[in-house]
């Protein structure tokens, strides 16, 4: 399954050390046998940007309410609206040994 890119909906801007909520648009639908992990985009993990690490749980459907993200840097990062934040991947959950060997056969 490709990632799932999230775009940011209004302009942000994080203080060093300030953590905020970011809003997206994109809604997401996470498979039933899977977690959605979202990664940052490299761009904007060097400004010092760090996100939370909650993953999305299995079978969960919506527009999230935002993206919490943590400026760990020295400088102020500002985001414009439209920018790509960064990508839900969908890990998905193996349930029996079958389950394993199928999955790394397919990838």
């Amino acid at each position: 399954m490709n990632p799932i890119k999230l775009t940011i909906t209004e302009p942000v801007s994080i203080k060093p050390g300030a953590t905020g909520l970011i809003k997206v648009k994109e809604e997401i639908t996470i498979p039933f046998n899977a977690v959605g992990k979202f990664f940052i985009r490299l761009s904007l993990g060097k400004l010092g940007l760090i996100p939370s690490d909650s993953p999305f749980r299995p079978g969960w459907t919506g527009v999230p309410e935002g993206i919490v993200i943590t400026n760990a840097g020295s400088n102020l990062v500002e985001i414009p609206a439209g920018r790509e934040l960064g990508e839900i991947y969908m890990l998905t959950l193996a349930t029996t040994q079958e389950d394993v060997t199928e999955a790394l056969l397919d990838n």
